[in-house]
């Protein structure tokens, strides 16, 4: 039901490939959630540990040199959540939708974005295949490293665990992008979401923005676009975005021209 691309040795899904087809909006309802599992992956570490509320505000305050309880508030879901990449609803049937939950398919992910601008992504995308009558691909991953000032004020890059060698493990991602491809017009589309609710937009602008974002030209995605608490959001034409981010099946990425963008188109298909 889908392919993972996980790094073992940084612990670190790069991406997950799945399909949406017109059916998937028509997904079975009131599936329980089971509770993530390892499988044979992360070196036998208890990584439902590491998710837990106590455990990520002594990882980060141990990475920043102080008390890290300020970047934390339960009360507006600030905090690090087990951040699904191919959605448990994005599948139609009960069994598949149970399979999302592994931690392969997951990264850390603030839960303020999780639950609004990234759950509007997901639920868009699938709406639009519905609606549009599209078998879509998707590849839906991770990017870059999310930093916190430390106790000096130096931006510290952010981890759930470290190895042996004191080599950050588990990051959390800068970023969270959806690549989304029409396979009969190969017309495609990177939407995109930073994962940082403590990021100025000035921050988001010189380090999270990667590629030129053409989102405003897409109508069809229900996201708060600049709203930075809830995940500042973007989006930007597949050969841009690839240009900087290459952890891809780049073969499999041509598109020939923009999907769901009004009055712009790009070509890029190989020659």
């Amino acid at each position: 039901i889908m392919d993972v691309c996980h790094d073992q040795v940084n612990e670190v899904t790069r991406y997950v490939h799945h399909k949406l087809n017109p059916s998937s909006a028509g997904y079975q309802h009131g599936v329980t959630r089971p509770s993530f599992i390892t499988g044979d992956f992360y070196a036998g570490k208890n990584v439902n540990n590491l998710y837990t509320k106590v455990q990520q505000n002594n990882t980060i305050s141990k990475i920043l040199g102080m008390d890290a309880s300020p970047f934390f508030n339960d009360t507006i879901d600030v905090y690090l959540a087990r951040g699904h990449m191919a959605a448990k609803v994005d599948f139609i049937f009960g069994a598949p939708q149970k399979a999302t939950f592994l931690f392969v398919n997951a990264a850390p992910q603030w839960q303020m974005f999780n639950g609004r601008n990234w759950e509007r992504v997901e639920d868009s995308v699938r709406r639009y295949a519905s609606d549009q009558a599209l078998d879509l691909d998707c590849y839906t991953g991770i990017w870059g490293v999310s930093t916190l000032p430390d106790v000096n004020g130096v931006q510290r890059e952010l981890y759930l665990a470290f190895d042996e060698n004191n080599n950050g493990l588990i990051p959390v991602p800068k970023i969270y992008f959806r690549v989304v491809i029409d396979r009969k017009s190969r017309n495609g589309i990177v939407l995109i979401g930073v994962n940082n609710p403590h990021v100025t937009l000035e921050e988001i602008k010189k380090d999270y923005v990667i590629c030129k974002d053409v989102g405003k030209r897409i109508k069809w995605v229900s996201w708060d676009k600049e709203n930075l608490m809830n995940g500042y959001s973007y989006a930007c034409a597949v050969d841009d975005f690839i240009s900087v981010v290459k952890d891809l099946p780049l073969e499999d990425l041509y598109t020939s021209g923009l999907l769901g963008v009004e009055e712009l188109t790009i070509e890029n298909i190989p020659s």
